[in-house]
């Protein structure tokens, strides 16, 4: 029986958060190079090459949502960021480490930096809206989302004496959000809008001027980089109103430009000061030209404009999108060059997740009328998209939004050959379009392509689509599928042959039509082995023989004030069991006696069989927005395993295995096999199960706080990793003969040379660490071996020291070409390191060896 909400302390693995995070809730940032962009994912910062379109690495030490990042104008290798949670992030983002972290009281929502202010880092914060007045009843009524209030502090590193709770000096009680605030090129003038007030900051002169404009309410504000000059847009008209002349006149002239028809999102300015982008809700990017307001466009990018961001060398734009997706867009060429997608926020939960068996990757309904299918394990990537409604997106009109045409249902079957999609749009007001699409994987084309359109397969909403399964299915045997609606109608679909003008063509067509009285259809499911058809009604379920449509069986639900909402078959060892859940019971129905099995109360909201093995998976939550897995056999009603608070903010609603068997263990030591699962909630979160180890902890990337420290974390190994004596010990086992060639130590110091200077730390703080990695430990072995194999050695130490030209000699040169001359000891030191690293690894041992001699490289850092 299903456990009560106290007995549920049972984990057999981790559960991990894959996908499901925004990455457009902020504006992205470019590196100074442009070759890197950095955007916000939740508590991460996402590195992604914009070459390529990669991720590179995440950045995690938040312990908050991330809310902006700059990169730091002193240190171009750094960025910093700030989160809700009130800390403050310098980070190395070349390997990913902390560099310094700062906590300051209340919610930081943005930051801005400048090289004018020394230093200096502007917060932007949010404030409480406590001891202002009180509105009435009928204020509340008229406006019934309070606007939020922000505050502008700075506060500088430098004179910072603690880490936590430093203070920050108020610039600006009231002002805007991040977005909403910008500073002007030379950092003299910061400017913020609030409402329909544009506040403007003189650092000079240490004085507050506002402007008013009209009744209307600014969304976004931009300082022209060159000019004293702010763009503003408009929330309502589209407009962007242009204020000239700040640094100079008290009433500052003002221009409008107009195009966009619904609100403007946000504007940025060229870094040379010809151009502005603004983009809005009908999801066009414009491009005006400063003098002579001339307009480019770049339209249909299919959904609204969140951020816009451009790199150093304005050659890129980032487009962020509420479709969670972030354009790369050409300045040059004025075209879309990378595309970095996110899992969005599924449009229709009642399509969910599926499992496309053809690519192992998980599909869903992101954008309206388009599936996108991700990579799985790791969901980073969208590798396949397929638009079924083929229909531009309108956002909305004037006075209204305008109801898109969705996908509610989809469907593969087991090859992933041929892919089954519902879509629906209702209005409301008329009347309701459906249809049903077929869809054929063309292999030459590595695509799928539309074979079938029916219109109106059911008179009202369709609640079931599925393949025939192909187990047990003769070859010759045309394929099958089923549809079920809530107009009380199940039909069977065939894929039958058509002789056309062009030859012989395939497909589907209506075979056959089921109904059990005038109900409504709630669920519908084949069998493992395609025999049987069970279609669930309120409170019945009827077992069906596909090919002839012969009614073989009524199974009735023994709790009359409960209706059915799901049902599936077993799989593999199990197929003997049917599964139905309604909102309080949970029954398991055995077919060979058609009876109840057992049945226990427990409120399901997802319920999913495992294709691979014989488990029934289901989300069982007792408090509402609060999830529990519970994996059982349906032959009893014993839990195999039981993971509690899989989601613990939201309900399951929906969740698919993929194809890959792992081994698990509960809590009793009993091990089992279980496919992967990924389940998703009602947040549009996307969840896994990890066994052992989890995905996290292998991440390469990790915060200097949580780092593992095998060895003294001093500067040198901080920046260069592990010593050359350990990776020298760790690599003598399998090195034997000529393959050990050169100083272990010459790698160590070329990437040293090579690091920028403005990256290391101080000579003195590095040197000591350094040499010590260049000497070699005393071994305890006979003096006698080295007396005997010393002329051996000495007649080699030519050969080794040519073959070794590319790593120690070009060691030898820089230090050459930095002091002038190099000492007679240097070429001592270097035949005596050859030496002893060949006699080492070749196996042989000595008491004691020479003192070596590291004067000349004490001499090339005094020098440097």
């Amino acid at each position: 029986m299903v456990p009560e909400e106290d007995e549920i302390s049972e984990r057999f693995g981790s559960v991990r958060l894959v996908g499901g995070e925004s990455l457009v809730s902020h504006r992205t940032v470019f590196s100074r190079d442009s070759k890197i962009l950095f955007c916000s994912c939740g508590r991460k910062i996402r590195v992604y090459s914009t070459l390529t379109g990669d991720l590179l690495r995440e950045l995690q030490g938040h312990e908050g949502k991330v809310t902006d990042f700059k990169i730091n104008p002193k240190n171009h290798l750094q960025l910093i960021s700030c989160a809700v949670s009130g800390d403050v992030i310098y980070w190395d983002y070349t390997d990913g480490q902390i560099i310094k972290k700062y906590r300051f009281e209340g919610s930081l929502v943005g930051l801005m930096v400048h090289s004018a202010h020394n230093e200096s880092v502007f917060l932007i914060k949010q404030t409480s809206c406590k001891g202002k007045k009180r509105k009435s009843k009928e204020e509340k009524k008229k406006k019934l989302v309070e606007p939020e209030e922000y505050s502008l502090s700075v506060y500088n590193p430098r004179y910072c004496k603690k880490v936590d709770k430093p203070k920050l000096k108020v610039i600006l009680h009231t002002s805007g959000n991040s977005k909403q605030t910008t500073m002007s090129g030379d950092g003299n003038l910061l400017a913020t809008v609030k409402e329909n007030n544009l506040h403007l900051w003189n650092f000079l002169s240490g004085k507050l001027n506002t402007f008013s404009y009209r009744r209307i309410q600014f969304s976004c504000a931009a300082f022209h980089p060159l000019e004293a000059c702010v763009a503003t847009g408009v929330c309502g008209s589209g407009e962007i109103i242009l204020w000239q002349g700040l640094d100079q006149l008290e009433s500052p002239a003002t221009s409008v430009l107009h195009w966009h028809p619904n609100p403007v999102s946000d504007i940025i300015f060229s870094h040379d000061g010809s151009n502005m982008f603004s983009g809005g809700e009908e999801g066009v990017l414009v491009l005006w030209q400063y003098k002579t307001d001339h307009q480019v466009f770049l339209p249909r990018l299919s959904t609204p404009i969140n951020h816009l961001a451009i790199s150093p060398d304005d050659s890129l734009t980032a487009v962020s999108q509420r479709e969670n997706v972030i354009r790369l867009v050409s300045n040059t060429e004025w075209k879309i060059k990378r595309t970095i997608q996110g899992l969005r926020q599924i449009d229709n939960l009642f399509a969910g997740i599926v499992y496309d068996p053809r690519s192992k990757g998980l599909v869903t309904s992101n954008k309206p009328g388009v599936l996108h299918i991700a990579s799985s394990p790791f969901i980073v990537c969208f590798f396949f998209f397929l638009d079924v409604v083929r229909q531009n997106i309108i956002v909305r009109t004037k006075k209204e939004q305008v109801v898109c045409t969705k996908v509610d249902q989809m469907a593969f079957n087991d090859s992933g050959s041929w892919l089954a999609t519902v879509e629906r749009r209702d209005d409301k007001k008329n009347a309701m379009e459906l249809r049903l699409k077929f869809w054929e994987y063309n292999q030459s084309d590595q695509c799928y392509v539309t074979n079938t359109c029916v219109d109106s397969p059911h008179d009202k909403k369709i609640v079931a689509i599925q393949f025939q399964p192909q187990q047990k299915r003769d070859e010759s045997t045309p394929p099958l599928a089923m549809t079920a609606g809530k107009d009380g109608k199940f039909k069977i679909w065939l894929l039958a042959e058509e002789t056309a003008i062009k030859g012989k063509e395939y497909s589907w067509s209506c075979q056959s039509v089921g109904y059990y009285g005038d109900q409504p259809c709630q669920d519908a499911a084949f069998s493992q082995d395609g025999s049987l058809l069970a279609v669930a009604y309120d409170k019945v379920i009827t077992l069906w023989t596909p090919s002839t449509n012969e009614l073989r069986k009524t199974l009735a639900l023994p709790y009359p004030d409960e209706e059915i909402k799901r049902i599936k078959f077993g799989h593999n060892s199990s197929s003997q069991y049917l599964v139905s859940i309604t909102n309080r019971y949970l029954t398991v129905w055995n077919l060979l006696s058609c009876t109840v099995w057992w049945s226990v109360e427990a409120p399901v909201t997802c319920l999913l069989p495992d294709p691979q093995t014989n488990l029934i998976c289901v989300f069982v939550s007792f408090n509402k927005n609060k999830s529990h897995l519970y994996i059982f056999d349906p032959a009893s009603p014993h839990p195999v395993a039981v993971q509690s608070s899989v989601s613990r903010r939201s309900d399951v609603v929906s969740a698919v295995f993929d194809r890959e068997s792992v081994l698990c263990s509960n809590k009793n030591g009993k091990s089992f096999k279980m496919s992967k699962l990924y389940f998703l909630n009602q947040e549009q979160k996307l969840f896994t199960l990890d066994f052992g180890e989890s995905e996290d902890k292998k991440s390469p990337v990790k915060s200097q706080e949580s780092a593992a420290k095998p060895e003294e974390q001093t500067e040198f190994y901080k920046i260069f990793g592990q010593s050359t004596k350990r990776r020298a010990e760790s690599t003598s086992d399998h090195r034997v003969g000529k393959g050990v060639r050169g100083n272990p130590s010459s790698a160590v110091v070329r990437q040293m040379l090579q690091t920028p200077s403005h990256v290391l730390p101080s000579v003195s703080s590095i040197c000591s660490s350094f040499l010590q990695s260049l000497l070699v430990s005393k071994q305890s072995a006979p003096r006698e071996d080295q007396d005997n194999d010393k002329n051996s050695d000495d007649e080699n130490e030519v050969e080794s020291m040519d073959e070794d030209e590319d790593s120690d000699v070009e060691t030898t040169r820089v230090a050459e070409g930095a002091s002038g001359q190099v000492p007679d000891s240097s070429m001592e030191t270097t035949d005596s390191a050859v030496l002893q690293s060949r006699q080492l690894n070749s196996g042989e041992h000595y008491a004691d060896l020479d003192s070596v001699n590291f004067t000349w490289l004490k001499d090339f850092f005094a020098s440097s």
